[in-house]
């Protein structure tokens, strides 16, 4: 079995519903997989011998979890609001503004990777606390 699928295997055997930040969290389940994966690879070899998906693991990865946006459409209007919207008055070409995007997301996240995990897959973007990550493989 796939350590996604251990992981929310796990997960559906949670009680999480406890913590209102993380119920209906279907999307954030994969992601915070993905989060716990990357953090294994880099503990380095015998990582993954010493986690246990367990309640307490499942519900410290989930909580890790600091900030989500559904794409980088989002993450830019929301972290670069008045910046995007003063683009809108310059009239800039679509092409340029979906550069203008990319660059600014891929910027921010690379900002953020000191401190936390980003997740980007196909259902959103996600940032995990790395330093709680850390901590279930101590």
């Amino acid at each position: 079995m796939e350590f996604s699928e251990r992981f929310a295997t796990a997960a559906a055997d949670t009680d999480y519903s406890r913590y209102p930040q993380i119920q209906g969290a279907s999307e954030d389940i994969t992601a915070a997989a993905t989060a716990l994966w990357t953090t294994a690879l880099r503990q380095g070899p015998g990582a993954l011998d010493r986690l246990t998906l367990d309640e307490p693991t499942v519900i410290t990865v989930l909580l890790a979890q600091k900030k989500r946006w559904d794409d980088e459409g989002e993450l830019v209007s929301v972290e670069f609001e008045e910046y995007w919207d003063a683009t809108d008055k310059l009239r800039f070409s679509s092409g340029l503004l979906e550069e203008m995007k990319k660059e600014l997301a891929r910027g921010f996240l690379e900002n953020k990777k000191a401190d936390h995990v980003v997740v980007n897959n196909f259902h959103g973007i996600w940032l995990f606390d790395k330093a709680i990550l850390e901590g279930v493989f101590a």
